[in-house]
């Protein structure tokens, strides 16, 4: 069998089909002839090739699933190599040799079938760019805690130095969906800096360098990225309060992933992302007029349906044009 190896394109990875049955109806699966390459993903970047060998994906029958043809363990004859399930996205099921497995198993120490909720996040194409960062200095901070609300998180949202957002093809004054890799193997040196477990994070990061700044010690040293713990995953609930406190630290080593840029379109907001996204001020002073405004335009169009009518018209002819100017400017950045 043709073993995991990185090339140009990504992670070139054998796919091994669960589903195939022999002339005689038994099902004993075979390697696809093309395999599936995985692009700018923290799994390749956290690893080196040659702990990455022994990955394959497994794939059922789409169109009738059957959970037994995944065994506890493949073995295939060519290589001699026992692997077994580690971790699942979507409809595909990563497998690997136990080396391996145990080292992406310290992801979901606390909680093994977290590997089967955010396996995913190894695996999500980081389109914009994948980093590698050293030294990072990393604040955590609970949105759920008033002592932290100065630091203006929420679920699963955080902030990030500019500098450190542009090394991962951020760009100005747009927040950035994020993926983020610590392993405790990292640690080498001062253990009391860091994570005491190996975690996986998620969520959104928006550019605040004035906040930032603004925590900087007497010798100039400060936070490149506020991480909210909320973003945490593959860690027990119960036990994430214990297991990483909040506070400051600085991890020799992080897998910092840009999923996706921002992006200027249309949208419904909730009470949910109008708390993260605008401080209680602004919401004051540039939602809730604007807001009142149009509550009233639209009671008083209710009473003539013509006019009505009209103002229904004229709403979509204006979404039209927005939607088409939108248009523009992402083919005048492509």
């Amino acid at each position: 069998m043709v073993a995991t190896v990185v090339t140009e394109q990504g992670l070139k990875i054998p796919v091994f089909d669960a589903a195939y049955t022999d002339a005689k109806g038994r099902n004993v699966g075979k390697i696809f002839n093309n395999p599936e390459i995985l692009r700018h993903s923290i799994l390749q970047a956290m690893f080196q090739p040659e702990e990455l060998k022994t990955l394959m994906i497994a794939k059922l029958d789409k169109s009738n699933p059957d959970p037994s043809q995944l065994r506890a363990s493949i073995h295939d004859p060519e290589d001699g190599i026992k692997r077994r399930m580690i971790f699942q996205s979507g409809n595909s099921y990563y497998f690997g040799d136990e080396t391996l497995a145990k080292k992406i198993g310290d992801l979901f120490v606390t909680e093994k079938d977290t590997a089967c909720r955010y396996g995913s996040l190894l695996v999500s194409t980081c389109m914009s760019g994948v980093s590698e960062c050293d030294n990072l200095r990393v604040k955590i901070v609970d949105f759920t805690d008033p002592q932290y609300a100065k630091y203006r998180t929420g679920d699963c949202h955080g902030a990030i130095s500019s500098e450190l957002l542009k090394s991962i093809g951020g760009e100005k004054n747009r927040a950035s969906q994020f993926r983020f890799a610590w392993l405790r193997s990292w640690n080498s040196e001062n253990t009391e800096s860091t994570p005491q477990v190996s975690f996986l994070a998620k969520g959104t990061l928006r550019p605040d360098d004035n906040l930032l700044d603004s925590l900087a010690d007497s010798e100039g040293n400060k936070p490149q990225l506020i991480l909210d713990r909320s973003s945490i995953k593959g860690i027990n609930k119960k036990q994430l309060k214990e297991l990483i406190p909040c506070g400051d630290y600085e991890l020799p080593k992080a897998i910092l992933g840009n999923r996706k840029n921002s992006q200027i379109g249309i949208t419904q907001t909730s009470w949910q992302s109008t708390g993260v996204w605008f401080d209680e001020e602004a919401q004051r002073q540039d939602l809730v007029p604007t807001t009142k405004a149009e509550a009233q335009r639209l009671a008083a169009l209710q009473r003539d349906p013509m006019k009505l009518r009209q103002a229904m018209i004229e709403d979509y002819d204006k979404r039209e044009a927005f939607l088409a100017r939108l248009n523009q400017r992402k083919l005048k950045e492509q």
